[in-house]
């Protein structure tokens, strides 16, 4: 059997366009379709942490210094005679001294009322309120 030799020749030139004919260039694969998920829930809502109320004390003040060492005397001075003093600071650098405190805005003022009247060095106590 002999074949044309221009047969062969064709069949030679075609056999790689038709092998490369069946070849598709690999494509990386699609994502899958996303899917729309419906909620019958509505939702929560968080109510935001409620602080609490910010609580009043009264406090009876019986000298207010500027520099911390006469603060720390004056509280010697008061424990010498039987108070037992709370150191208050306060906002424009003060250093206060506070002999009694209390929630009860009139036992304060009854309090404050005593301390005045116990001896004329208390006669310029005040009563400071504050919100802690």
């Amino acid at each position: 059997m002999r074949i044309n030799k221009n047969i062969f020749f064709l069949a030679l030139l075609l056999f790689p366009v038709a092998l490369m004919s069946g070849c598709k260039k690999k494509q990386p694969p699609s994502p899958p379709p996303q899917q729309k998920v419906a909620t019958s829930k509505k939702p929560v809502q968080e109510k935001p942490a409620e602080a609490p109320a910010p609580r009043t004390r009264y406090y009876v003040i019986t000298g207010s210094f500027l520099y911390p060492g006469n603060e720390k005397r004056y509280e010697g001075m008061m424990r010498n005679e039987g108070f037992t003093p709370r150191m208050v600071p306060g906002e424009s650098g003060f250093h206060r001294v506070a002999v009694f405190a209390f929630d009860n805005e009139a036992e304060a003022r009854q309090k404050l009322k005593e301390v005045r009247s116990s001896s004329s060095r208390y006669r310029d106590a005040w009563l400071l309120i504050t919100k802690e």
